[in-house]
């Protein structure tokens, strides 16, 4: 009985076989790839929906109902509009988030880090901003001390 020596390129790459040829189950295979992948789609979902704010919904519950949250991660929040007189946001983290037009009048914001927050239009009236963070925060048209509402430099 003579055996042949064949080359078969696969799935995992080249297989050498001698005699019979070897050929793995398809429908086993594709079932080991599709567990592969929902298993890494899970894993991205889960951690995505940390990064992108879905966990963030229990800062975001805290702050509406308690009008506290200390330390809060509300980064990229969406606040635009509401009426947050006198919250306290003691080292919260609003990066990014969207206050415009917001009513932040006695708010406690010391400590909080509102790099690249949008401000325009909000009443800044007797808010805490000892040891806040604004950089390239917008507070074009926001109504600052003693109702003075601050005008946006133009553009060079």
């Amino acid at each position: 009985m003579q055996q042949s020596l064949s080359v078969e390129r696969g799935f995992m790459g080249a297989r050498f076989t001698a005699g019979r040829r070897f050929e793995r189950n398809a429908p086993e295979r594709n079932h080991i790839l599709l567990s592969f992948l929902v298993g890494v789609a899970f894993v991205l979902a889960f951690f995505a929906g940390h990064w992108y704010g879905f966990g963030r919904t229990h800062d975001m519950n805290t702050l509406l109902t308690t009008r506290s949250c200390q330390g809060c991660d509300l980064c990229g929040a969406n606040l635009a509009g509401l009426n947050l007189a006198g919250v306290n946001l003691r080292h919260a983290r609003l990066k990014a988030a969207d206050l415009s037009h917001a009513d932040l009048r006695y708010a406690n914001l010391s400590g909080a880090s509102l790099y690249r927050a949008n401000l325009a239009g909000a009443d800044l009236r007797r808010v805490n901003l000892v040891g806040t963070h604004l950089l390239f925060a917008d507070l074009s048209g926001a109504i600052w001390v003693d109702g003075i509402r601050l005008k946006a430099l133009p553009r060079k």
